[in-house]
């Protein structure tokens, strides 16, 4: 099961506020007027900067730091996330997928572009058709 959980690091911002920092995704840095606002765009700023990486054809940074403050991207992120390391991990082009699901060209384009919004039951199908099952969980924040 792959974990898109990061460490956070949470600092006061001299100018008031607090800024949270990635040590493992140093591309994501954000800040908020206090705490819960700053972790609330702390998962904005980590999906942004994974799907960065897609984007640039990288790999994703592994997790090395763990801590208290572990910050996930959203859900439709995750998803989005998973499914394009699916893709290029079974080397599954867009004219394969395509005959694999039967959509249309755009809605595959869709799906392998990183920026591209997609519906979560759009994400979890073609997840499922890579061999591959979400499984959700809820903790404490």
């Amino acid at each position: 099961m792959r974990d898109y959980r990061y460490l956070a690091e949470l600092t006061d911002d001299p100018d008031g506020g607090v800024v949270v920092s990635f040590p493992d995704v140093p591309e994501a840095i954000t800040s908020g007027a206090d705490r819960h606002q700053a972790l609330a765009s702390a998962a904005d700023a980590l999906g942004l900067a994974l799907r960065g990486y897609l984007a640039e054809d990288r790999d994703m940074p592994a997790r090395a730091a763990e801590g208290t403050v572990m910050v996930s991207p959203h859900a439709d992120d995750v998803l989005k996330l998973a499914l394009i390391e699916s893709l290029r991990r079974q080397s599954v082009t867009p004219d394969r997928f395509q005959d694999m699901s039967g959509l249309k060209d755009w809605e595959v384009a869709a799906l392998f572009d990183p920026d591209a919004v997609n519906e979560v039951a759009a994400l979890e199908n073609a997840l499922a058709l890579l061999g591959q099952r979400i499984r959700i969980g809820v903790e404490a924040a």
